[in-house]
């Protein structure tokens, strides 16, 4: 069973769908609590209403209890009755679902958002749970070295299975499947084998590791938050002219970003920028300053504003403007150049894209008071939102229309926008943990710097190729960023959240 059972999910992915989810399939068998963490990643987001959610989390339960309390009495762990040992094993799973739970959450955002950071805020705190608390399958008692090293194994071995899985040949990947579930069951006789009842002073260290996964976890996002200076209202202003000449160069920024002056990118001389703005254009060419929540609005409200913005100044130099975006800025821009430019306008000359999300969501969740898919991880969701808004002046919801737009947008990355356009994709490595990246756009450059997402227009590599790209000059590519980035994101491959149906 404990080689079948990957074998099978992994084929059954691999070919029926989601192809994405396949190495997930080696975890079926993981030693507890790791087979958890697998199992509530595809209840996150394959239950439709809150009753399937409850049926669901039950069925995950009592199955893995009973699953479990078998193998034990199959690998000589325990031989007492079988109903206790069920029991016990209830209790274990009750309370490793809610610990591992709220890292669920953080994976079906990043499902719906890509945004890497949240890979970074679930993972490392969902798999510190698992080395803690792996004992716990017989005695909440501290882990041992060998037990510790078993798991620490285990983790290692599904993450480069899970590679292997995603970047190999259906056959190779079922031959690595099976070797994990070999390796699974080995893992899970050594570290039960382990955990027989010990003096009750070494029960005091686990309650102790939970805490402190939580108060690290949550103490340094309120530290990263804190480290970040405040918003400062900015007295800058702007003024679309009427008649100019040199080049025009529009920057986007993204996600919460507040109205400021253009960043200081040293664009060769002639260049002149100016700061998109998310509230548009008001009377006399002047721009409107604009708030994080203003970068909420709808995708569709967005495009319209660039598109009259860019329009503007077209007519005012009488050439083509170039755009540097970031982020949501990128996924704005776009989308406006797939979906709305007109290419005989020629109002667009180069175009920069700056952490644009890898791909299209593969999540989704229901508005508010409506059931769906996902309908308790957008819950939860909200609940993330509201703790980050405690230790943070970041406030946003959920709810709004750019996340709704973030379920039903086409995938931008694998876009193509018009050939007259030429573009150029600049990516943070971090982004990697997201999304396997072979490449943004075909023919296209594609460039791959170590940095973390939204860091882009403050990086100065990123800027010498901004100035070398806008110049018309050669920028140089196919580097070991890219590389590096498609083994990265591989190896992330296993810890991600399935799509939704």
């Amino acid at each position: 069973m404990s080689i079948l059972a990957p074998v099978a999910e992994t084929a059954l992915l691999a070919t029926v769908g989601p192809r994405s989810a396949a190495p997930l399939g080696p975890q079926i068998t993981a030693p507890p609590p790791l087979d958890l963490f697998h199992d509530l990643r595809w209840v996150s987001t394959r239950h439709d209403s809150w009753l399937t959610l409850i049926v669901e989390l039950l069925a995950v339960i009592v199955g893995r209890s009973c699953y479990e309390a078998w193998v034990l009495r199959a690998v000589g762990s325990y031989q007492g009755p079988l109903l206790r040992a069920v029991a016990r094993l209830l209790g274990f799973y009750t309370v490793m679902g809610l610990l591992i739970t709220p890292w669920v959450s953080l994976l079906f955002g990043l499902a719906v958002t890509h945004l890497s950071y949240l890979f970074l805020a679930a993972v490392p705190p969902a798999l510190a749970l698992a080395l803690a608390t792996h004992r716990g399958v017989l005695a909440w008692v501290a882990p041992s070295r060998r037990s510790l090293a078993w798991m620490a194994g285990a983790v290692a071995w599904l993450t480069l299975v899970g590679a292997i899985i995603s970047l190999a040949p259906l056959a190779v990947g079922l031959v690595a499947a099976a070797g994990a579930g070999a390796l699974n069951a080995a893992a899970v006789r050594a570290t039960t084998a382990a955990a027989a009842p010990s003096r009750r002073r070494r029960r005091l260290p686990v309650p102790l590791a939970v805490l402190a996964t939580f108060g690290i976890a949550i103490g340094g996002a309120a530290g990263a938050f804190a480290a970040v200076p405040g918003p400062v209202s900015s007295a800058y202003q702007e003024v679309l002219p009427t008649v100019a000449s040199g080049r025009p160069v529009l920057e986007m920024a993204g996600f919460g970003s507040r109205w400021a002056p253009p960043s200081p990118l040293g664009l060769p001389p002639g260049f002149t920028s100016y700061r998109y703005s998310y509230c548009g254009v008001g009377p006399r060419g002047r721009v409107c300053p604009y708030r994080p929540r203003d970068t909420e609005q709808s995708l569709s409200r967005s495009t319209a504003l660039l598109g009259q913005q860019v329009a503007a100044l077209r007519q005012a130099y009488r050439r083509p403007v170039d755009i540097v975006a970031e982020s949501e800025g990128a996924m704005i821009a776009q989308s406006w150049l797939v979906h709305g430019y007109r290419p005989a306008s020629g109002e667009v000359g180069r175009v920069v894209l700056l952490d644009l999300p890898q791909g299209q969501p593969y999540a989704t969740y229901p508005p508010g008071g409506s059931q769906g898919w996902g309908v308790g991880s957008g819950r939860l969701l909200s609940g993330w939102v509201w703790l980050i808004h405690q230790v943070s002046p970041l406030d946003v919801s959920v709810h709004a229309p750019l996340f709704r737009d973030f379920t039903t947008v086409s995938g931008l990355a694998r876009a193509r926008a018009p050939r007259s356009v030429p573009e150029i994709v600049i990516d943070a490595l971090a982004d990697a943990l997201d999304d396997p990246y072979p490449s943004a756009f075909p023919g296209d450059p594609t460039i791959v710097l170590p940095a973390a997402h939204g860091g882009l227009m403050e990086n100065g590599r990123a800027h010498a190729t901004i100035r070398a790209f806008l110049d018309g000059r050669p920028v140089a590519t196919g580097h070991a960023g890219v590389m590096l980035d498609r083994v990265i994101g591989a190896a992330s491959a296993a810890w991600q959240a399935p799509s939704s149906p």
